[in-house]
């Protein structure tokens, strides 16, 4: 999706973190997923399926704590604009380490604490990218340190720090 929906709401410039443009055009493709009445409203329930769909897991007692600080009114729904608020405290409060250690897990599905090509393929696949075997090898030579063909667990969060974290 190319266009942006940052200039169409009131995001809460107070907090210290903020969502990229890439960020806010997906959880607005997620919001508007579940509003299927095209409403700009979204229930609780709903909210608690799209914090599931990006990794967020919340307890009965956690979602009456976001209606209760989200809705006084009681009407058991939400807009974009308390969505996306909500959405950026939750994304703040992820720590990129362990979100990273998460990635790499996702990628060493035989977990022997390493990625191999066969790895990648699928990873890359899954996204709907188109590398050829060339590529996906020049990348796993790029960043494999020791020179085994793999890309380790300590390979990948340093790739992660160096080019995704502060």
């Amino acid at each position: 999706m190319s266009s942006s929906y940052t200039n169409n709401i009131n995001i809460n410039t107070n907090q210290r973190f903020m969502l990229t443009e890439d960020q806010i055009n997906l959880l607005k493709e997620a919001f508007d997923l579940f509003d299927m009445e095209k409403t700009g409203q979204i229930d609780f329930h709903e909210l608690k399926l799209t914090l599931k769909a990006f990794g967020f897991k919340v307890s009965k007692e956690e979602l009456f704590m976001i209606k209760k600080k989200l809705d006084p009114e009681e009407t058991n729904k939400i807009t974009f604009e308390q969505f996306i608020n909500y959405m950026t405290e939750k994304f703040s409060e992820r720590n990129p380490q362990e979100e990273a250690i998460l990635a790499f897990d996702l990628f060493d599905e035989e977990k022997k604490g390493k990625i191999n090509l066969k790895n990648l393929k699928k990873a890359v696949k899954e996204v709907n990218e188109n590398l050829s075997d060339n590529e996906l090898k020049a990348i796993i030579e790029e960043f494999d340190k020791d020179g085994d063909g793999y890309i380790t667990k300590e390979d990948f969060l340093k790739i992660m720090n160096d080019y995704y974290f502060d």
